[in-house]
């Protein structure tokens, strides 16, 4: 019954496909080839390097004083942040808000431009123009659209009138 529709139900070999030669082939096909290859062979070394990392065990001791550092190292650097963060804004004489509205966008856009590296390094750069635009216009419609969003819902639910146009 489907034997018509789908020849390769019933024969063991699926239908030969006529291949392009390689001086018919399209630049940009030739390309993507390339880095589908590229990628298919990063992806199986980075399986196998998880496999090796998986099979040597850390001893606890050594994992809970990496944890325990960690955390005294964070404290230490936070507090040199509230400190300098602090001095400066006496120094310069700059309102708090907006220092500590710079350090919390710096502290959320150094992430983002280290993982931007990092993809570019590995070949990546479509990931990496991505992840760039991508995380502004998050940061910009979250920071921006969401406490205008509130602001107006806020404003909506105090008067219990919307936005209405007097038309003479």
């Amino acid at each position: 019954f489907f034997s018509p529709l789908f020849p390769s139900l019933h024969s063991p070999h699926p239908p030969a496909r006529r291949t392009l030669a390689s001086h018919e082939a399209r630049p940009l096909q030739r390309l993507l080839s390339r880095r589908s290859s590229k990628l298919h062979l990063q992806q199986q070394q980075f399986a196998l390097e998880q496999q090796a990392e998986l099979r040597r065990e850390s001893p606890l001791w050594r994992a809970v004083s990496v944890l325990l550092l960690s955390m005294l190292f964070i404290a230490l650097l936070t507090s040199l942040v509230v400190f300098i963060s602090t001095s400066l804004v006496k120094a310069l004489r700059l309102d708090s808000s907006t220092v500590g509205a710079t350090l919390v966008a710096l502290g959320s856009e150094v992430p983002d431009c280290i993982n931007s590296i990092a993809l570019a390094r590995a070949g990546f750069f479509d990931g990496a123009i991505a992840g760039a635009i991508g995380s502004q216009v998050i940061n910009i419609t979250i920071g921006v659209g969401l406490p205008a969003l509130v602001f107006s819902l806020s404003q909506y639910l105090v008067n219990d009138t919307v936005l209405s146009l007097k038309i003479p």
